[in-house]
């Protein structure tokens, strides 16, 4: 009898142990969607201060509507499991933006007037089945002068980005003007042209991500003032002139912001003067450029050339000594930029003494 007892009683406390587990955990999951208190142990309902930044220097009012179709959804895991993670998101937003991000959610139903809304907003739906129920997992966000950015699908497998994805949205729909950068390139950054007479990509992608935020001005080489610039960026001043380097100190020393990319051995073919500085300048701001080429032959970049010797091909190894390779355990995984990088290839580094005389790599853009 005692054993039956004792029996039974086991079974109940495993069962009582289970109904916990399950119930805590969809308590928890309730508040981090719901109220966007955050009890999961990779933090995935928190914001970096940067996104906190751009909330809280929100000036009108932003509506957020996000679109989800979720009974249509529970029986696919991975879309209901990053839903989930996007509303928790959505709801850390709205309750840091003291009120200035109104945040409403959308269910499309097949043939509604809620599903010829996303559609004219070019949120897209998922199809499941044949009778043509389709799933949407999207958002629409606007401000108060009818400026619209929108998130057609959002995709599980970005994850990683969502808050940065999230955060742009705001900070596009905050800024009534875009701030101006000034470009002052002494490299042409013209992308080729392809051969369907289109143009392509070239080394210089970047100039178009920051194009999404920011205006630009590019300016001629011999400048000597610089007006209406919110960030300079100098990019291999290779011949400078005195004048020019003078404006450029002097928007410096006035607390203007500035970002310089200087180069000990600028490797590209079109470009004669490969090496480029500004003296006067890191003399002014104190910084010891060594614009000596740095190499590593323990982290050299391998790269395979072929050669023909007496009518024969081979592939040949060629320690490129100049390319130094940082690996996986010298990253920074906990860095947006750096999270989920496993190599980062540095070409053709110089390097530069601060005031704490710490080595640092300059690297090429």
């Amino acid at each position: 009898m005692n054993n039956y007892l004792n029996r039974h009683f086991f079974i109940i406390s495993i069962l009582c142990t289970i109904i916990l587990f399950l119930s805590s955990n969809y308590i928890i999951q309730k508040i981090n969607v719901n109220l966007g208190i955050d009890f999961t142990s990779t933090k995935t309902f928190s914001l970096s201060e940067g996104t906190k930044r751009v909330i809280n220097e929100i000036e009108e009012p932003i509506k957020i509507s996000f679109i989800y179709s979720r009974n249509l959804s529970k029986n696919i895991p991975i879309i209901q499991n990053y839903a989930n993670q996007v509303q928790g998101l959505l709801n850390r937003y709205s309750d840091l933006s003291s009120n200035k991000i109104e945040l409403n959610f959308i269910e499309p139903e097949p043939y509604s007037e809620d599903e010829d809304y996303v559609n004219r907003y070019g949120i897209q739906g998922f199809p499941i089945d044949q009778e043509g129920s389709k799933v949407y997992f999207g958002l629409i966000a606007s401000n108060t002068t009818d400026d619209i950015e929108t998130v057609p699908f959002f995709d599980p497998s970005k994850a990683g980005s969502l808050e940065k994805q999230l955060t742009d949205i705001i900070y596009k729909l905050n800024r009534s003007k875009k701030p101006m950068i000034g470009f002052l390139s002494w490299v042409d950054t013209t992308p080729p042209m392809m051969p369907n007479n289109q143009l392509g990509q070239g080394e210089y992608t970047i100039l178009e991500e920051l194009s999404y935020f920011y205006d630009f001005e590019f300016l001629d080489t011999d400048v000597e003032s610089f007006e209406n610039i919110d960030l300079l960026i100098v990019y291999h001043p290779s011949d400078i002139s005195k004048e020019t380097e003078y404006g450029i100190e002097q928007f410096i020393l006035n607390g203007g912001e500035t970002v310089i990319f200087i180069d000990p051995f600028f490797e590209k073919n079109d470009h004669s003067n490969k090496s480029s500085n500004l003296e006067n300048i890191l003399k002014t701001l104190n910084i010891n450029y060594n614009d000596n080429v740095i190499l590593d032959g323990a982290q050299a970049t391998r790269l395979q050339t072929q050669q023909n010797i007496s009518d024969n091909t081979s592939l040949q190894t060629m320690l490129k000594l100049n390319w130094p390779e940082v690996r996986g355990q010298f990253i920074n995984q906990n860095t947006d930029i750096g999270n989920g990088l496993s190599l980062i290839r540095i070409i053709s580094p110089g390097g530069y003494l601060n005031s704490m005389m710490k080595v640092k790599y300059h690297i090429h853009l």
